[in-house]
């Protein structure tokens, strides 16, 4: 099986000189404090989530269910067809982890766009949408963040050579 994510990849490159391959991955569009950013996906704690989304079953990753070990990721089940996927934190700030917890909300009341898991927090508390954290954990790196720097190593195609040892 290949990882649902991977769109393009290559055990060998003449673009490198050695034995050398590379992976382009697919990105996915998410918001932070109501700024786009885009990430990887990898793995999962979740066999049936990894089965769905095609990723690699990673069980020991749910050891970082823990707050303090991952960061919760936002989806909705409903609403606006545009609503992307919330995240808490991105690179560059102390809470960032690639570890996330997946956490879906629903509407119970009239459906808007929520930039920020604060914005979330929010609708929550006001009763506007209802949040089930789930125990599945997403290795996810977000590799273009809000400042819109991809990171001074990684090419924003997500070119990543493997090296063979």
């Amino acid at each position: 099986m290949l990882v649902g994510d991977v769109v393009r990849y290559a055990l060998e490159s003449e673009a490198w000189a050695g034995s050398f391959g590379f992976v382009i991955l697919r990105l996915h569009p998410a918001v932070v404090n109501g700024a786009p950013v885009h990430y990887i996906r990898t793995d999962t704690s979740d066999r049936a989530y990894a089965r769905a989304q095609r990723l690699v079953w990673g069980p020991k990753l749910a050891s970082l269910v823990a707050p303090a070990a991952s960061g919760p990721l936002y989806t909705v089940s409903g609403g606006p067809q545009d609503q992307t996927t919330i995240l808490s934190s991105e690179p560059g700030r102390a809470d960032y982890t690639p570890a996330w917890r997946i956490h879906r909300f629903r509407w119970t009341g009239q459906p808007r766009l929520l930039g920020s898991a604060d914005d979330v927090q929010a609708a929550q508390a006001a009763g506007e949408i209802t949040v089930q954290a789930t125990d599945i954990i997403l290795n996810a790196a977000v590799i273009k963040w809000s400042t819109g720097e991809p990171g001074r190593d990684v090419p924003i195609d997500v070119k990543w050579g493997l090296g063979w040892c």
